[in-house]
């Protein structure tokens, strides 16, 4: 039985006795990055130094002219050492890095693929040959600035750096792979995100180092807190707003999953939950509308009061985790007829004459309010009649009897 034989492309530069190589594969006239093993030593001395698969690099290092360890697990590469042995192993690092810099600027001008591989560039583990303040400064240093500014990341947008002058890419972040997702497909919208491709963005989470390129669940609520009104996040996400709160349901839902983020809501920190008059609000300043009568919202607007402040979007869904007070029928009511009562509000008549002109469409409605109605319109100008809910007719009695007795 013959063995299948498995052909392996190494792409390799070199510089003096220094050589840098990865591996690529080579698919549709396209060349693609291939990751390492994870038992790959990183460094070879002709023959790999045994001990360094966890040195982490983007690349391979081979030079003949490495002084390695004496059970040859590493190099020499610590700090404040004049030997000539340790000095010539930092020569050898610094000129694969200068290789490594021709290679990130020839695999990003040639369309090479999965270039992420090319940013693995987190600080090794420190050993008792290899110094991490040397590491950092000599080699993770030069690469990590040139790969910022360096177009490696393919987007919807096409290839870009991951810092450039227009903007920066956005790299979904969440420990949990399906989030990271979902985050994606929320922020897949407008021209303000700026995404890697769907395919590529959980390899890239693994690699990139800045916080501040990370999308995060708290970048996005804070990026809709920021947009203060329905109005101005529709224009950013160039949609109408029933499209708008379409997408806030999905933020909602999203946001759901998470309960750190969904305590950044409850505790106050952000204004996100959308009220009645499409403006973002605290949590703790509003309440679930239950089934209040618009009319009656009106009459209490007339009287200096906007309960649409503090009510919850009726579109709106914020899932069980952010749980809110009710505000019902008979609140609303209790707050009218208080007001009323107390009669200290100038615009009490003209609130009165507002619901008197509010009428039911059913055979139960009491026939003495199309009586007051009738009365009144004939002695002062008086609304329009309405058709309203049922749940007028019961303020309304203690309305107008009220304010025929003052």
């Amino acid at each position: 039985m013959q063995s299948k034989t498995q052909e392996i492309k190494i792409a390799t530069l070199s510089k003096n006795n220094t050589t840098i190589a990865v591996e690529i594969e080579q698919s549709n006239g396209k060349t693609f990055l291939k990751g390492f093993a994870d038992e790959l030593p990183k460094l070879f001395c002709d023959f790999p130094l045994i001990g360094t698969n966890d040195f982490n690099l983007p690349i391979v290092i081979n030079s003949s002219n490495f002084n390695p360890t004496e059970p040859r697990d590493g190099v020499w590469l610590t700090d404040h050492n004049n030997e000539p042995k340790i000095l010539e192993n930092k020569q050898n690092i610094q000129d694969s890095v200068e290789l490594y810099l021709i290679l990130l600027e020839y695999a990003s001008e040639n369309n090479w693929q999965h270039l992420f591989h090319l940013a693995k560039t987190d600080t090794p583990t420190e050993k008792k040959w290899f110094s991490k303040s040397w590491f950092e400064t000599n080699f993770q240093k030069p690469i990590r600035q040139n790969l910022l500014v360096t177009p490696i990341v393919d987007t919807l947008n096409g290839r870009l750096a991951i810092k450039n002058d227009e903007s920066c890419v956005d790299f979904p972040c969440h420990r949990k792979k399906e989030i990271r997702e979902k985050i994606w497909e929320l922020c897949n919208i407008g021209n303000y995100f700026v995404l890697p491709i769907k395919d590529e963005i959980h390899e890239w989470y693994e690699v990139i180092w800045d916080k501040n390129d990370y999308l995060t669940l708290e970048t996005i609520i804070s990026w809709v807190a920021s947009q203060k009104d329905l109005k101005t996040l529709s224009e950013q996400l160039l949609k109408s707003e029933s499209q708008t709160i379409e997408w806030l349901n999905q933020f909602y839902d999203l946001i759901s999953l998470d309960d750190s983020a969904s305590n950044l809501i409850n505790q106050d920190k952000y204004a996100v939950i959308l009220n009645q008059n499409n403006v973002f609000q605290l949590k703790s300043k509003l309440s679930v509308d239950g089934s209040i009568e618009e009319e009656l919202k009106n009459a209490l607007i007339i009287l200096g009061k906007d309960w649409r402040e503090i009510l919850v979007h009726q579109d709106i869904e914020t899932r069980e985790k952010i749980v809110y007070a009710t505000k019902t029928q008979d609140n609303i009511i209790d707050e009218l007829n208080k007001i009323i009562k107390e009669g200290k509000n100038e615009n009490i008549s003209k609130a009165c004459d507002y619901l008197s002109a509010c009428f039911a469409d059913d055979t139960a409605f009491p026939t003495e309010q199309e009586n007051i109605y009738t009365f009144c319109k004939a002695i002062w100008d008086m609304p329009e009649k309405k058709n309203c809910k049922t749940g007028v007719r019961v303020f309304g009695r203690k309305l107008i009897n009220f304010k025929l007795s003052g």
